[in-house]
Formats: structure tokens, C-alpha cells, sequence
């Protein structure tokens, strides 16, 4: 029983402590009155209990400055704020940016309230707000705002319009954002007055607007100029980034006239000897116009280099088990070898005999490779084509800097940040990978190329660029052009960094001739004897043109073309095996050389993969919510 008693006296007790009050907004009064230059000149005052939940040093009032219009298009307006009060009394206040709203903080960072009731006073004037037709002009005021944080017991509107305005229709709309609810009443109007007030509570997220309508000409309205000139500086964060994409669009196109245009090729015919005074890693670079991969870890350039050197029986290759080649050296002259071949003689076999390419000696390789092609790059860059990357850098640069000043200028939201983002990565990303392959299925990449990965980049491409395709129609009418401009730009730079590099006049003609000289290294032996004029491929040819061969990338043909020689020409040595001077690494059937050929070509590239070290890191009508005014608020 007193177990009982006792349970029953504290159950008691706890039912007549009072409860902790809610937080609201008791009642929020606006006074808007309306001068005849357009300015609306605003007092609210907005009584709130707080409790030290939200409410601890002030409350917030958040304000829209910009507003997005049908067209697409933003309307800015003027925000000054006049006075901040709490309780008749001045309060310290400071702003912020937040979410594109301007954000007043009323109150002392270091001064927390007690629990009670508080009444806020902020007058502000604001500009750019009213609206004209045709036949009125009308005043359209979000009230309270809809993003409230506390619920509204009780709202009133007071609009006093100028002297000579009468007041020809009015509207007013309560609930959440878009809804019409009509949970108001006009509590009194007289000629150029009316005041408006809600008839229930307003709950959290819901707010008050209203709309009052009068004759023309009573405040001062903008012409067809100075609605252009408000419209162009509301948006000219807008117009600058379609202005910069058409400016670097005319940019490009101007640059590609100047310095981008190939100049017309010749006829290509069937050549015996490569072009005069090129090295086989020179014909590379100049036909591939970069260091095209080749076999293994190894350019195309490198290898054939390597092989250029041991057919002039500078160096002797021999395999070494598996992905693993040994230089050894032959004869020690380096005076008449190019750039290039000077390189590797130097950086592999300069004070020594013999070179293994493994990982032992990776340090030793990673320095050869760059001092080759540094020379190469050195005697032949700028020489035969130009890939005028500046002129790509400086665009994508422009570029950047459009998309920085149209963040600063526009602040756009997050919505428009997002579709800007999207746009951004997938038409970049999308758009470089359906560049590679178109030009490799359009046959435009140097020196050829697969269709098999020319298909599958396309492909790709297309997945990752169809997102940006969306993104304008995120948007609203001229909103749409911030995703649209950005796609642009990025297929801009895409395009003509790839337009930009260019062939020299010299260029073109070795270019033409290399395409003669490759079209008679891979012809087969049967169009061979239709040419006139053209050389067997005896041992000494094919051995003299294999490092080209390689260099262009058809030492199977090549190779193949000298076995069906020896089959016409010494059919008795069908069968037997064929035995390089400067390579040890197993005997060569002469029926099978294109295959054991590609092997020897694999082998230094595989040793060449396997001795290099891995990359590190460094190196590479009208509703709630409507009209100006608006926002919201809430505690801090």
C-alpha cells in the first residue's frame, strides 16, 4: 500500500509540472507601403515564444533576392535593410548567403535568451518587386514566406498603395508552397488601403500571400530599354556564358583557319625506300604523329630503334628466358647513327658491353627511354606537323574562366549547379570518348587504328554523353541554356584539339611518302610482281626495311612477303631455318618467318614491360508562395 501511495504522489506531481512550452510565431504583422518610384518600403514585426530549443539567441530571417521567371529568365531585386529591433529596442544583426537567399541573423552571437516571448521588428526596403500589365500594375507579396521553421497562429498584411492609386481587385492565398487556400479575410480596404489576415493558424512550411491590383501609370514603370538593360543585368551571368561559348567557338574556328588546316595532300603511290634522311623511329613518330604503343611495354619508335641498331650490326639482341633481352655490343661506332639510335647506344651500352633489360636495371632504362625520345622529339618536333597544343590550352583556359564568372555573376542554384555538373563531366567524358572513336572508325587517327576499339569507344561515349543530352530540359526556357552552353564548350574543345594539329607542307609530302613506302611493305607477293621497278625481298631488303616495317607496324606482312620469295625464288630452302646475325633466340622457319618475326618484336617489348617500375602517384495564376518577397526563417 505505501509502495502504491507513493507511485500514485509522484504520477501526481509529474501531471501538474506545467509543460515546456512550444516554439511559434505568435503573431507576424507586415506593413507594406508602396511609393511611387516602385519601392515597397516593409515593416514586420513578428512576436515569437522561445524556449531555448531553436529560438537561443535570435531568430533568422531568410529573404529571395533573385527569382526565376516563366521565361527562364531571373528578376533580381534591391534589398536594404533600414532597422532591426527586439522588444523597441536596436539588436545587433548580420548577414549571410545561404541556399541563394540573404539570411539576416538577429541577435548577439554571445547573448542567450530566456525562455519567453520576444517581438522583432525588421524594416527593410526592397525594389524590382512590383509587376505591369497591360491593363494594371499589381502588387504581388508573399507575406510571411512558406519556409517558416515554426508554426504562425496569427498573420496580418497592410498595404497602403500611393495616395492617387485605387485599388482595383485583390487576392490573397494561404497553405504550403503552390496552394490556394483561402483561410483569410479582408479585415478592412479604403481607397488606396487594404489590410489582410489569416483566419486559422499557419502551420509549419505554410505562409500568406496576397495581390492588389491598381490603374497604370500610378508608380513609375520601366521602358522597352530599361526593361532590357534590368533584364541583361539581372542576367548577365547568363548572357556572358552564351556570349563567351559563341566567343570561343569563333576563337577556334578563327585559329583553326589561321593554323589548322591540313594542307591538300598529293597522290600516294607505291614507294621502294622509305622517305630520305628519316630513321625508322622518326618514320614512326612523324606517321603515327605521337609514340604509338606497340608490343609489350614499348613505342613502336623504341622498338624499331632497338632493331635498326642490330640489323646496322651496331648491337646484338639475344633473349634471355622469359621477358628478358640482352644488349650486347657490336661495333662501338655511334658518329653516323641518328638522334635517336645515339640515345640508345649511349644510355645502354656507353662504357659497357652488354645491357640486360630487366627490372635490375630499370633505372638505367626509365633515363634511356626519355633521353630517345627527347632526341627524337628535338630533331623532328615542329618539323613535319604541328599538334599547336597552346592554342587548345588557351581555349580550355577561356573556357573555365566563362564557367567561373557565370557561378559568380549568376549564383545559380542548386538545381542549375547540378545540371551544370552533370553536363560538365558526362559531355566532357562522353564527348572524349566518342571522339577516339569516331576518328578511329572515320580512319582519321595517324597512321591507322582499330575498328574493334573504335566501335567500343564509341559505344561508350555515347552512354556517358547521353546524361548532358537531359539536362536542358531540367531547365526551364532560358535556364536551359546554362546545361546547353556547357555541353557546348566541352564539344568545342574536344573537337578542335583534335582539328588544331596540323601537318607542315614538308610534313604532308613525308607523310604521302610514307604511306607509299608502307603500301609496299604490305603488299602481298602477288601484287608485288604487278609493280614495276619493284625489288625482291631477298634476305638483305628484308632485313634492311624490317626496323620500318616495325616502325609502321607491319612487320607480319613484311615478313610474309619474304617468305613467299624465298618460296618462288629458292624453293629448296623451304622448310629449312633462317639465322639472323644480330639475334640469338632459336632458329626461324622460313615458313613460318611473319609469326617467329612478331615474336621477336614481342620479346622486346614484353622485356622492356617487365623492367619498367610501376607509376607512383606523383606522377601523373497566382498561389501561396508567389510573387516577391517570401522566403522564411527560423531560430539559431
Amino acid at each position: 500500500m505505501r509502495k502504491f501511495l507513493a507511485l500514485m504522489f509522484f504520477a501526481l506531481a509529474f501531471a501538474a509540472a506545467p509543460a515546456k512550452a512550444e516554439e511559434e510565431i505568435l503573431s507576424y504583422t507586415s506593413d507594406i507601403v508602396v511609393a511611387e518610384d516602385g519601392t515597397l518600403d516593409v515593416t514586420e514585426t513578428i512576436r515569437v515564444r522561445a524556449e531555448g530549443q531553436k529560438i537561443k539567441r535570435g531568430i533568422y530571417r531568410d529573404f529571395p533576392i533573385q527569382y526565376r521567371m516563366s521565361n527562364g529568365l531571373r528578376r533580381a531585386v534591391g534589398f536594404d535593410v533600414v532597422e532591426i529591433r527586439r522588444d523597441g529596442k536596436k539588436e545587433p544583426w548580420h548577414s549571410a548567403w545561404v541556399n541563394g537567399y540573404k539570411r539576416i541573423y538577429i541577435g548577439d552571437e554571445d547573448v542567450f535568451l530566456n525562455s519567453g516571448e520576444y517581438t522583432y521588428t525588421i524594416r527593410y526596403e526592397t525594389t524590382h518587386q512590383l509587376r505591369f500589365f497591360s491593363g494594371h500594375d499589381e502588387l504581388y507579396w508573399n507575406v510571411t514566406g512558406n519556409f517558416w521553421d515554426f508554426p504562425i497562429r496569427h498573420a496580418v498584411a497592410r498595404i497602403t498603395l500611393p495616395q492617387s492609386a485605387e485599388i482595383l481587385q485583390k487576392a490573397a492565398y494561404t497553405g504550403y508552397q503552390g496552394d490556394t487556400g483561402t483561410a483569410y479575410r479582408v479585415s478592412g480596404q479604403g481607397f488606396n488601403t487594404i489590410t489582410f489576415e489569416t483566419t486559422a493558424p499557419l502551420a509549419r512550411n505554410q505562409g500568406l500571400t496576397v495581390a492588389v491590383g491598381f490603374p497604370k501609370r500610378v508608380v513609375d514603370e520601366p521602358g522597352p530599354v530599361g526593361r532590357f538593360l534590368n533584364s541583361f543585368l539581372d542576367n548577365f551571368g547568363l548572357f556572358l556564358l552564351v556570349a563567351g561559348t559563341f566567343g570561343v567557338g569563333a576563337y577556334f574556328f578563327g585559329k583553326w583557319l589561321e593554323v589548322g588546316r591540313d594542307p591538300e595532300g598529293g597522290i600516294v603511290i607505291p614507294l621502294y625506300e622509305p622517305p630520305k634522311g628519316l630513321s625508322p623511329a622518326a618514320l614512326s613518330y612523324l606517321h603515327y604523329q605521337t609514340f604509338a604503343s606497340g608490343r609489350g611495354g614499348a613505342t613502336k619508335a623504341f622498338i624499331a630503334a632497338l632493331l635498326s641498331l642490330a640489323v646496322k650490326g651496331r648491337i646484338r639482341l639475344e633473349e634471355e628466358g622469359k621477358k628478358k633481352v640482352a644488349l650486347e655490343r657490336a661495333d662501338g661506332r655511334t658518329d653516323d647513327l641518328p638522334g635517336g639510335e645515339r640515345a640508345l647506344m649511349d644510355g645502354f651500352l656507353g662504357g659497357r658491353d652488354r645491357f640486360v633489360v630487366e627490372r635490375a636495371n630499370a633505372t638505367t632504362l626509365v633515363r634511356t627511354r626519355a633521353a630517345f625520345r627527347k632526341a627524337i622529339l628535338k630533331e623532328y618536333e615542329g618539323k613535319f606537323f604541328r599538334n599547336n597544343y597552346f592554342i587548345s590550352i588557351i581555349g580550355a583556359v577561356i573556357s573555365v574562366a566563362i564557367l567561373i564568372a557565370f557561378v559568380f555573376f549568376h549564383a545559380p542554384t542548386d538545381t542549375e549547379l547540378g545540371t551544370m555538373i552533370i553536363a560538365a563531366f558526362s559531355g566532357f567524358g562522353g564527348g572524349w570518348l566518342l571522339s577516339m572513336g569516331l576518328y578511329r572508325l572515320l580512319g582519321w587517327i595517324p597512321g591507322g587504328s582499330s575498328a574493334i576499339a573504335g566501335t567500343f569507344l564509341t559505344i561508350l561515349g555515347a552512354v556517358v554523353f547521353a546524361p548532358s543530352l537531359v539536362m536542358p530540359l531540367v531547365l526551364p526556357g532560358a535556364a536551359s541554356m546554362i546545361p546547353a552552353m556547357v555541353i557546348a564548350l566541352c564539344v568545342l574543345n574536344i573537337l578542335f584539339f583534335g582539328l588544331m594539329r596540323a601537318p607542315t607542307v614538308i610534313g604532308r609530302r613525308v607523310m604521302d611518302e610514307t604511306e607509299g613506302f608502307k603500301m609496299f611493305l604490305s603488299v602481298a607477293e602477288a601484287d608485288r610482281m604487278n609493280m614495276i621497278d619493284a625489288p625482291d625481298v631477298s634476305e638483305p631488303v628484308f632485313e634492311k626495311y624490317l626496323p620500318y616495317a616495325i616502325a609502321l607496324g607491319v612487320e607480319k606482312p613484311w615478313s610474309n612477303a619474304f617468305a613467299d620469295y624465298i618460296a618462288r625464288a629458292q624453293p629448296e630452302r623451304v622448310g629449312s631455318t633462317y639465322h639472323p646475325g644480330w639475334y640469338r633466340g632459336g632458329s626461324f622457319n622460313l615458313g613460318n618467318i611473319g609469326a617467329a618475326t612478331s615474336g621477336i618484336v614481342s620479346a622486346v617489348g614484353s622485356s622492356v614491360s617487365a623492367a619498367t617500375p610501376s607509376s607512383s602517384g606523383s606522377s601523373g495564376g497566382g498561389s501561396s508562395g508567389g510573387g516577391g518577397g517570401g522566403g522564411g526563417g527560423g531560430g539559431w
